[in-house]
């Protein structure tokens, strides 16, 4: 349900030119095709702990749009 939203922002948020947004959606996209894949090309199933790493980058996902740190230190202040 919230997949499209987060992807939406990543991608405004890459262009703006926050950090890590592109990577962030790189990797949500991989672990999304990779269940197909895997499927595709070998006997094995689908399994729900596959979906793991889709959470875990999703989360990842939502932290760097929700984070106002990420976008000082783009900008090079050392506030820490």
């Amino acid at each position: 349900l919230f997949l499209l939203p987060v992807t939406f922002g990543l991608f405004i948020a890459s262009s703006k030119g926050i950090r890590y947004a592109d990577t962030m959606m790189f990797f949500i996209m991989a672990a999304i095709l990779s269940a197909p894949l895997v499927q595709a090309y070998s006997h094995s199933i689908n399994v729900p702990y596959r979906f793991l790493p889709l959470i875990v980058f999703f989360a990842i996902g939502v932290g760097v749009l929700l984070s106002k740190r990420a976008s000082t230190l783009v900008r090079g202040s050392n506030n820490f």
